[in-house]
């Protein structure tokens, strides 16, 4: 009891939600998406609804911008922030994934 996991699935028919991967969080626990970046704010940036620290030592690849995609990897932290290692402006638009190592 207590600790922090990530829960993935889908939602079924009549609304009840089917899990399909439950994550214990540490800080071992690895994450990496594609998406919109949609807003930058100081050090925190909104990648498809997504918020994502930064800090000074996230390599930014490409000078993404509001509007663009881009590929994010990181490490979710114990108080539950994503912390992005790096992220990645992408040329040509790919489906849209997220990943939770």
């Amino acid at each position: 009891m207590g600790s922090q996991v990530m829960v993935g699935g889908f939602v079924q028919e009549g609304g009840s939600f089917l899990a399909t991967k439950i994550l214990l969080i540490d800080e071992n626990t690895r994450f990496e998406f594609t998406g919109l970046l949609e807003q930058i704010e100081g050090e925190v940036w909104t990648i498809s609804g997504k918020p994502i620290q930064i800090n000074a030592d996230t390599e930014i690849k490409g000078d993404p911008d509001l509007g663009d995609l881009v590929h994010v990897e990181g490490r979710i932290l114990p108080d539950m922030v994503w912390l992005a290692v790096e992220i990645e402006k992408l040329l040509t638009r790919t489906i849209l994934s997220l990943l939770a190592l």
